[in-house]
Formats: structure tokens, sequence, C-alpha cells
């Protein structure tokens, strides 16, 4: 299931340029690989930016070259089809939790999701050599913290060969997660599943935390 829209639609500026960024730094990839895609692209710059490509061991080895490509890795993407995804889903849903948090408290949850599931995917996906780049982890913290605060949200969405429905968020975004969740089970590879579901777990767990302060933040007399 491929989600098209939810129903509920906001103006949110960082949430766009989280888009654009991801975007331009995808071309600018693009032409200094001397217009190679893919894992060729990643190979020829692994040497040359090494903070935008993301592999745990050099964070236990050189924590701050580690750190920083960590938070450089989350504008890198492998292919146009990784970007498109990543992307789409962040148009969908990020521009709710943007209205929800504000402008700054979103940037700095859009970023946190990406290091935690960064961090997730370093300590339990496996082989700790293997670069990791991508969006899909604090894109998926984003989808966590939909779930929260948008539950009963309508997702509009395409089923495959030329179905379109409207499901619940309560429905989507856990069908989502379990689909991380057994394609960790069954082994697949090439994917950061572990991101993936790491990235989700800790968006909808902060935003619990973080509706949570707000109703019992004590009100000014």
């Amino acid at each position: 299931m491929f989600p098209l829209s939810d129903l509920v639609t906001h103006h949110a500026k960082v949430n766009r340029w989280l888009i654009a960024i991801n975007v331009l730094v995808f071309v600018l990839v693009f032409v200094i690989s001397g217009g190679y895609l893919g894992q060729k692209s990643l190979n020829l710059l692994e040497n040359q930016l090494p903070y935008l490509i993301f592999v745990p061991a050099v964070l236990v080895a050189e924590p701050v070259q580690g750190t920083i490509s960590i938070f450089g890795s989350m504008f890198m993407h492998a292919g146009l089809l990784h970007l498109l995804g990543n992307m789409w889903f962040l148009w969908v849903f990020g521009d709710n939790i943007e209205d929800h948090l504000g402008s700054v408290r979103y940037l700095l949850f859009y970023l946190a999701g990406g290091v935690a599931a960064a961090l997730a995917e370093g300590f339990l996906g496996g082989d700790p050599y293997v670069s990791m780049v991508g969006a899909s982890g604090a894109v998926a913290a984003v989808l966590g913290a939909y779930l929260v605060i948008l539950p009963k949200a309508w997702i509009r969405t395409y089923v495959p060969p030329i179905f379109i429905f409207h499901v619940p968020a309560y429905i989507y975004l856990p069908y989502w997660a379990i689909l991380q969740y057994y394609s960790i089970r069954a082994g697949e590879t090439g994917v950061a599943f572990w991101a993936h579901l790491g990235g989700f777990v800790f968006g909808f767990l902060m935003m619990l935390f973080l509706r949570k302060n707000r109703r019992q933040a004590p009100r000014g007399g």
C-alpha cells in the first residue's frame, strides 16, 4: 500500500525546506560523481565525502566523524527511487507534525529521529562496516509521531494494480511498521529496516512524551 495523500494538510515551511535540501544534495552528488547513481556513486564518494555516508564502525573508531556523518547521511540517497519514496512520505505526513510541534521543534525532532534510526541500524543491523544513507529513519520517526497525534486521519492509499482506498492512520501506520519487522525476520538485505523500525518507535514514544508534558505544563496566572 502506497500513501497518496492524507486529508489533513498544512503549509509547513521547514518540511518543504527539508525536501528541497534532500533533492539538491541528490543532484549535487549526481554531478560530483560524474553522473552515477546508486551504489556506484556511493563507492566513488565514500572516500571523498566521508561526512555524508554513515558507517557504524566509524562512530566507534572516530566519534567526531561518525557523529557528523549521521547527520550528513540523512540527506544522501542511494538512487532516484530511494529519494522519491522518502520525500513523498515526508510530503504526505511531515506537514502535520510540523504544524503540531512548530517549525523549530519539528526540525529538532526530525534530526533526532534520524539519529535514533542510525543508532538502531548501527547496533542492531548486523555488519557495522556497511554504509548507510537516506532520510528513511527520520521519515519513519515522522510516521510514528503521526500515529500519536492523528490516529484517526484518513490516508488516501494506492493498492496495485488499480485500487485506491481511504485507510485510517491507526491501520496504515502499524501495518507499515509490521512490514519492517517481518522484513528483518525474513533476513532481507539492502534496506536499513532496523533504521525504519527504530525511527518509528522513537517518533511514537517521543510524541507521547511531548504530548504528556504539554498536558501537564502549568498555566500562567
